[in-house]
C-alpha cells in the first residue's frame, strides 16, 4: 500500500494528526499512515543529542522510513513538519512520491514578540499561539482556553528548540530544484504564516498548487 508519512507542527505531535488518519483509513485505496512523534514530542522521549536545525529532524523521518521499510512516500508537513519534509524532498528527492505542505512557507519565522514570549512567559505564549493559530470565525476560537491548555505536546525547552530551529530554516535558495507534485494548503485567516506566505511557496516549486481554507487558521 502507498504510505503517507505525516510530519507534526512545533510543538505538538502525531495526535495533531487524528482527523487526517481517521479519514485515510477509510480511503478507497489503502494507505500505510504513519505519524512520527519526533524526539521530545508526544510519546518520543528526547533525542540524546538536541536535534539544531530541521535539516537534522529530516535525517531523523530518513531513519524512521529506513526502519520501516518504506522506500517511497507521500510526505505531509504542517508549519514545522512542512519545512522537515522540504528538507526530506531536498536531500532524498526519490524517496518522497509528492509533498502536502499545511501552513508552510519558504521560511518559517514568527514575530519577535511571541519568540520573546516563549522564553520569558511560556503560559501566555501558548495563549498567544493558539489564539493565532485559529479563525475568529471558527468554532475553536470559542473554545480558546481549552485549546491553549492542550497547545503543546512538548517540554517547554523543546518547544523553544523547535522554534529556533524554525527560526534559522530558510528555503528560497532550493525550491526551484524540488521535483514531483507539492500541494500547499493555507488558512485564509492564518495569523502565523499568512496566506501570502504560503502563495509564494507556491510559486517558488515547480508545478506547485495553493488551495486556500476560507475560515481557517493556523491549524487549517
Amino acid at each position: 500500500a502507498p504510505a503517507v508519512v505525516l510530519l507534526h507542527r512545533a510543538g505538538g505531535s502525531g495526535l495533531d494528526w487524528t482527523a487526517v488518519c481517521q479519514r485515510l483509513a477509510s480511503h478507497e485505496i489503502p494507505l500505510r499512515t504513519v505519524a512520527i512523534d519526533l524526539p521530545g514530542h508526544g510519546r518520543s522521549p528526547e533525542s540524546a543529542a538536541p536535534l539544531a536545525s530541521l535539516a537534522d529532524r529530516a535525517v531523523l523521518v530518513r531513519e524512521v522510513l529506513d526502519a520501516l521499510g518504506i522506500e517511497n512516500a507521500i510526505v505531509a508537513g504542517h508549519s514545522m513538519g512542512g519545512g522537515i519534509a522540504l528538507e526530506l524532498a531536498r536531500v532524498e528527492p526519490r524517496r518522497v512520491r509528492s509533498l502536502v505542505l499545511v501552513a508552510c512557507a519558504l521560511d518559517l519565522r514568527i514575530s519577535r514578540a511571541i519568540r520573546a514570549l516563549l522564553h520569558d512567559r511560556f503560559a501566555l505564549a501558548a495563549r498567544t499561539i493558539a489564539r493565532a493559530s485559529v479563525s475568529p470565525r471558527s468554532a475553536a476560537a470559542a473554545a480558546l482556553d481549552s485549546l491553549a491548555a492542550s497547545f503543546w505536546h512538548a517540554s517547554p525547552a523543546i518547544v523553544r528548540q523547535d522554534f529556533d530551529a524554525c527560526d534559522a530554516f530558510d528555503f528560497t535558495n532550493h525550491a526551484h530544484a524540488l521535483r514531483g507534485p507539492a500541494f500547499i494548503v493555507a488558512g485564509a485567516d492564518d495569523a502565523l504564516i499568512p496566506t501570502e506566505r504560503c502563495r509564494r511557496l507556491a510559486g517558488a516549486i515547480p508545478g506547485g498548487e495553493l488551495d486556500i481554507v476560507a475560515d481557517a487558521g493556523h491549524l487549517v
